[in-house]
């Protein structure tokens, strides 16, 4: 089956098997390890106890012949398997021979048996062994092989026994892991049933976490957050819709009307360019507008976080600046820096440089909206390590505290400023962008006192 198709379930009662079978198998397979060691220790031992005897019944009695050597296997000796013994003297020289077939023993076998006291080795089935043995001040060689029928009987008795038992616990280690995994995911197949109930027009919906504190009861906990801020984002855009058609139906009814008061009968030169004069404003106030409504629409879904490049932050200033000035010659601003950096880097900074632009001049036009035509605004630079602070102060209106927390949202505007033209985007749109360029935005006012905004940038680094 395709692990793709493959259900959760199953899949946890496959890995479980896996990772049973796998210890099964190593258990099963130390075992059998062991046993066999053991097995052969015990052989060599009894091959040892057949040639020693073997050996001390023929090297002291001399001439003694196989035939006269039976009695006393029969009452001593346990006959094995196969078993052929050779009795070497130390110029390798077979003394004596008994069973079907030669013992080798090699030059090389000799001297090893002679420097480790023993040799053992397997040849298939055959087992031998090859050890010194001393006679009346005379050194000679004993090599004795067999086959272990019996222990190799057991042993595969042994395999098949471990394989059965592997067979069947891996059958019952499977059913009973279906069985678990179906218990520990009841839980995710009711989240699931209750997220499919869940659509679009009733995001209020939320998941059911229990009284748990496990990974799923963190799962539910998520989605119910990531719910929440899909219908903060779904009631911010029906919000957001409904007041940019009103912001933007308000300049085009003006328009409107004054045309239509123009062609009502005809009017001197002046009285029609005082009329296409408001129209002209209205159609600027409506292409701001219009402007900022875009980039916010883009900063809010996430698309100003590119193009970014190092520029110096005050050369960005001294552009909005001029623009701000331009726009309202007859207002007082002025810039400064708290203290000169030696090092020009530090007032360099990763920017879109339109964008961080607009958003410096969005705060001036604030300034001079809200504070009186003869009042001073304010622009500080300072700098602390790794970024660069903008202060701007003005010494206007000043904003209620319990409005402080509603300058943000769009087309907001307070009920002391509804008779100053504005479109109450201004500031969101700042947010959206420093947020871009991870940067922070910082309102501190009081009414009558005036409004100071602290923008903090990070340096390029």
């Amino acid at each position: 089956m395709d692990a793709s198709g493959m259900t959760l379930k199953r899949r946890l009662a496959l890995l479980f098997t896996c990772l049973v079978a796998f210890l099964l198998a190593a258990f099963g397979g130390v075992i059998y390890a062991f046993v066999a060691y053991q097995r052969s220790e015990v052989f060599f031992a009894e091959l040892k106890v057949n040639a020693i005897a073997t050996a001390t019944i023929v090297l002291r009695s001399d001439n003694l012949s196989d035939s006269l050597l039976e009695p006393y296997r029969k009452k001593v000796l346990n006959k094995l398997s196969q078993e052929s013994i050779n009795i070497y003297n130390l110029d390798l020289e077979s003394v004596f021979h008994q069973g079907e077939t030669v013992v080798a023993l090699s030059p090389m076998e000799m001297r090893k048996t002679l420097e480790y006291g023993s040799i053992s080795g397997s040849t298939g089935s055959v087992q031998k062994l090859c050890f010194p043995f001393l006679d009346e001040d005379k050194q000679y060689v004993v090599c004795i092989t067999a086959v272990d029928e019996r222990g190799l009987k057991t042993m595969a008795k042994l395999r098949w026994g471990l394989l059965v038992g592997l067979v069947i616990s891996l059958a019952i280690v499977f059913a009973a892991g279906q069985w678990f995994a179906s218990l520990a995911i009841r839980p995710l197949s009711r989240i699931t049933r209750q997220v499919e109930r869940i659509s679009a027009t009733d995001l209020h919906v939320r998941v059911d976490v229990g009284p748990q504190r496990d990974e799923l009861s963190q799962l539910a906990r998520a989605f119910n957050g990531m719910l929440d801020r899909l219908e903060k984002s779904f009631l911010t855009q029906k919000q957001f819709i409904a007041n940019a058609s009103h912001e933007l139906r308000t300049p085009l009814t003006t328009m409107e009307g004054q045309l239509e008061v123009a062609l009502m009968k005809r009017r001197t030169e002046e009285e029609y360019r005082n009329i296409i004069t408001g129209a002209l404003e209205e159609s600027r106030s409506l292409r701001r507008m219009t402007n900022n409504l875009l980039l916010l629409t883009k900063a809010e879904a996430d698309m100003l976080a590119g193009d970014l490049r190092p520029m110096r932050l005050d050369d960005i200033l001294f552009t909005a600046l001029e623009e701000a000035r331009q726009r309202h010659p007859d207002r007082k601003l002025e810039m400064e820096y708290a203290e000169v950096p030696e090092d020009e880097a530090k007032l360099i900074v990763d920017c879109n440089e339109d964008l961080l632009r607009n958003a410096f001049l969005n705060l001036m036009e604030n300034a001079f909206k809200y504070s009186p035509r003869d009042s001073l605004v304010s622009l500080v630079v300072r700098f602390i390590p790794g970024n660069l602070i903008v202060t701007l102060r003005d010494h206007g209106y000043g904003i209620d505290p319990d409005e402080m927390n509603k300058i943000f949202e769009p087309f907001y505007r307070s009920a002391r400023t509804q008779s100053i033209p504005g479109s109450g985007i201004g500031l969101t749109l700042v947010r959206a962008i420093l947020e871009r360029h991870r940067g922070t935005i910082r309102i501190t006012s009081a009414p009558g006192q005036g409004t100071t905004v602290d923008v903090t940038l990070p340096i390029h680094s």
